[in-house]
Order: structure tokens, then C-alpha cells, then sequence
């Protein structure tokens, strides 16, 4: 079956009528940035700056600040180099609250508006973080000038060893973390063969750019682990709604339904085009049919984006891996349950061919997969004035293991009230699986402990 149900509402654009899928789709977008205070789903990625506590070479104005120690980063946005300056409000302030930006690019810190945040303690921790307003400004794309807005939030930590005049570079990024966020999207509206699409590009590393290719990356450590991509962020759905977790890594190839689509984007035009591809296609037959997937090329450079793919679907040859996927089943008492898993290390490559045949293999059967890692050493620690010394630990991992080596990463239980399905108790769990349990027994049946996983 297909997706029954979504989320939050994201924006209603104006509707670029089109049917028959054999020539080119234009999507005219909408430049979207987001209010203070928005709520629902905000498609934001993030970078976090490199803080020092000197201002970086060259020839910058900068504020007269009130903290003896402010803090200097540099972030690229789009062709521009910015400079940020962590101050404070006021001299008797405890941490640091206020921002200067370079936000028109003119290394002039002194022109540009003041930003400052407002303080929120975490009591459950020696946190504090620091949010502020939007920063909204300009950037340079195709030899025009472009609206950007962009978000800062700062993260200070163990608040009881911190001082401002103790920071140095070596134990700076202890202390203090300042993260830009996007605050924008492009967003619009198209129809094809009489059924509107939404989309949404999303910024995902703050560099000004909304279609940066998907791109697999690296793991230096030789051991099983979950498949992840750097790239900017894709959405589409069929009804203008979506959650973060429908999040696809741009990749400029797209299938919808049986069809295949080259994409490309022009942020100055404001305009998406989806150019049907035809010639020299291979057939590829999917075992299951998720309502979003991606396999990523062999070279894991690129990949191809699925939207409700149908159940044989045509691409280019070439040796392919499966990336990720989500999907929508009802349980035997009709409430939906969604399940998003992600490749591994482990999953196997296959060849999409002339001649015919490649099948990619995902999904049903699932199975449980227990793994331990190294035994963790005894720990000595402290408490209430006391010292107990903790016994050697041996992390138990628990996964859902997919036919094509992918794990489950969420299964939510989303609509209806009906389920049979025992449910989590758990704070903020209640829509997962009742956590699994354990038992460790010795060879002759004794039993050594038993418990339960938890979520995370």
C-alpha cells in the first residue's frame, strides 16, 4: 500500500499544471525562510565554526566588544568569506550572548545589525544554549544577488569549569560550540500524469547552496556500520505535507512512479527541471515497493532518488548499492506503522545490466541482529563522597537487520488505536515497539542477568 499519512504542513505554492510524462517538467519555486518562532517542519542543516580567540588574518572592522575575550569564526557562504564575533550584552553577563556577522560581506562588522540571543539553562545538565534570531542577507549565485537567511545558535558546556579567561584554543571546543543553521528553503508545486507534487531543497551544511550532490561517506574503521551521505536535502510528497524523516540526499537523478527524471536547478531563476531520460535504461526490479528510496552510485557520488517507485522501474546500467529507504504497512488490526532503514557497510552492491534481470533486494524477511563489542574496563567514580569502584561492562547491541544488509533506524507506529502490538512506556516512546529484552544464561542454564534494550 501506499503512504496514508503525513505530517506537518510545509507551504501551498502556486500549481505548474503538466501531464504526460514524455517532455521536460519546469517547477517554479518559492523562496521560503522561516519566521521566529515557526513551527512544524523546518528542513535546516547546520555547520559548527571553528572558534578562535583571535580575530583572523586580514583587513576586517571590527566592534569594540564587552568581554575581554570575544570569539572569532569563519564561515563561507556561497563566494564570500563572513566573519562572526561571539561578545556579550552586557559586562556582568556570564556567558557569551551577543553576535556581530559580516552579513553583507564587506568585512565591516560595525555595519551590520547586532544579534543577540537569549540564555535557556538545561536543568538536566551543565548546559547552557544560547539562541538567537534570524541573520538575514545576501549571497552571490549565477552573477546574481540571492536572499540567504541563516540561523545562530551557541552551545555552551561544563559550566561549572568554565571561564572565560581559561579559554584557549586547545580546550575551547570543550567549553563553547557555535552552529549556523539555515533558515530557508526553495519549495515549490508541479503536476504530472494529473497527480500534484510537492518538493522542498534544503540547505543541508549552511553554504549557501540547495542542490549539493549526495556523496558517501568514508569510514576509516574497519567494522560494521550504518551507510551515511553528505549532500544537500530533498523532499517530495503528494500532499505539500512531510517530516524530517522523509528527508531523500539530493541526488540529481529521480524516478517517480516508473519514470526517470535528470534534475537540475537554478536558484536565480527560481526554477527545478525535470528532464525525462529515455534512451540506453535498464530494467532494475525492486523486491519491495517503500514509498521513498535511494541507491547510490558506485562511485557514491551520485544517487537515484525513488518516489513511489513502481515495481520494475528503468535506469542507466551500472553497478548500484542500496542506500536507504521508507515505507508504510498496516498491522493486521489496520493501524499504520512506518519503517525507515538505512544501508551498512555490509550491503552488497549489484549490477543493473543489458542483460535484464538485476533485482535489488531490501526489505522482508527482517531479522534480529545481536552484536557485543569490546568489554568496557572497570571504572572507579564518585558519589555522595564516596568511592565504588564499577564492574568491566560488555556493550550489547541490538538491530533489525533488512534482506539487502540494511538496518532498521525507526518504526513508528503513526496512525490508529487498534494495535495488538505491545507499545513502549517509555517517555516520548509510546509510538515505538515495546523495547525488546534479554537474557544471558551459563552453559548449564543459569541464568547470569536479564533486562531490557532502550531505544538510542
Amino acid at each position: 500500500m501506499r503512504r496514508q499519512y503525513l505530517l506537518s504542513s510545509l507551504v501551498v505554492l502556486a500549481t505548474f499544471a503538466f501531464t504526460a510524462s514524455a517532455r521536460a517538467v519546469d517547477v517554479p519555486l518559492k523562496y521560503v525562510k522561516f519566521a521566529d518562532g515557526a513551527t512544524g517542519l523546518i528542513p535546516a542543516g547546520q555547520i559548527s565554526l571553528k572558534l578562535t580567540p583571535q580575530a583572523p588574518a586580514g583587513e576586517w572592522k571590527l566592534p569594540k566588544c564587552t568581554t575581554e575575550k570575544p570569539l572569532y569564526g569563519l564561515v563561507k557562504i556561497a563566494s564570500a568569506e563572513r566573519l562572526l564575533v561571539l561578545d556579550r550584552q552586557k559586562g556582568e553577563d556570564k556567558y557569551y550572548n551577543r553576535i556581530y556577522f559580516d552579513a553583507n560581506a564587506n568585512k565591516d562588522l560595525t555595519d551590520d545589525p547586532v544579534v543577540d540571543g537569549k540564555e535557556e539553562i538545561d536543568s538536566r545538565g551543565p548546559y547552557c544554549r544560547v539562541k538567537f534570531g534570524a541573520i538575514n542577507t545576501r549571497i552571490e549565485v549565477e552573477n546574481r544577488m540571492l536572499p540567504y537567511s541563516l540561523r545562530p545558535e551557541l552551545m555552551l558546556t561544563n559550566l561549572a569549569q568554565y571561564s572565560e579567561s581559561k579559554l584557549d584554543p586547545k580546550i575551547l571546543p570543550r567549553y563553547v560550540n557555535c552552529s549556523l543553521r539555515s533558515n530557508c528553503i526553495y519549495a515549490g508545486e508541479f503536476r504530472l500524469d494529473g497527480q500534484t507534487y510537492s518538493v522542498t531543497l534544503a540547505d543541508a551544511n549552511c553554504n549557501g547552496s540547495f542542490s549539493d550532490i549526495f556523496e558517501l561517506r568514508k569510514f576509516p574503521i574497519p567494522r560494521r556500520l550504518a551507510a551515511s551521505a553528505q549532500g544537500d536535502s530533498f523532499y517530495i510528497s503528494i500532499d505539500g505535507k512531510t517530516d524530517s524523516i522523509d528527508r531523500l540526499v539530493y541526488g540529481d537523478w529521480l524516478v517517480i512512479k516508473d519514470n526517470l527524471y535528470k534534475i537540475s536547478f537554478s536558484p536565480a531563476k527560481r526554477m527545478m527541471t525535470l528532464a525525462p531520460v529515455k534512451e540506453n535504461l535498464v530494467p532494475l526490479r525492486l523486491a519491495m515497493l517503500p514509498e521513498r528510496l535511494s541507491i547510490s552510485m558506485e562511485d557514491g557520488k551520485n544517487c537515484i532518488m525513488m518516489f513511489q517507485p513502481a515495481e520494475i522501474i528503468m535506469i542507466p546500467p551500472g553497478r548500484y548499492r542500496l542506500f536507504n529507504y521508507e515505507l508504510f504497512r498496516e498491522d493486521e488490526q489496520g493501524d499504520l506503522w512506518r519503517l525507515c532503514a538505512n544501508a551498512t557497510t555490509d550491503t552488497p552492491y549489484f549490477t543493473a545490466g543489458q542483460s535484464g534481470g538485476a533485482l535489488l533486494e531490501l526489505g522482508e524477511p527482517y531479522a534480529s541482529v545481536i552484536t557485543t563489542a569490546n568489554v568496557l574496563q572497570a571504572l572507579t567514580v564518585q558519589s555522595q563522597g564516596q568511592t565504588k569502584r564499577l564492574p568491566p561492562r560488555v556493550p550489547i547491541v541490538f538491530n533489525i537487520e533488512g534482506l539487502g544488509k540494511e538496518f532498521v533506524i525507526d518504526l513508528s507506529h503513526i496512525r490508529g488505536d487498534k494495535t495488538k502490538i505491545p507499545l513502549s512506556q517509555k517517555k516520548n516512546l509510546g509510538h515505538r515497539p515495546a523495547e525488546p529484552t534479554y537474557e544471558i544464561t551459563k552453559a548449564d542454564g543459569e541464568v547470569v542477568t536479564k533486562g531490557f534494550f532502550e531505544y538510542g
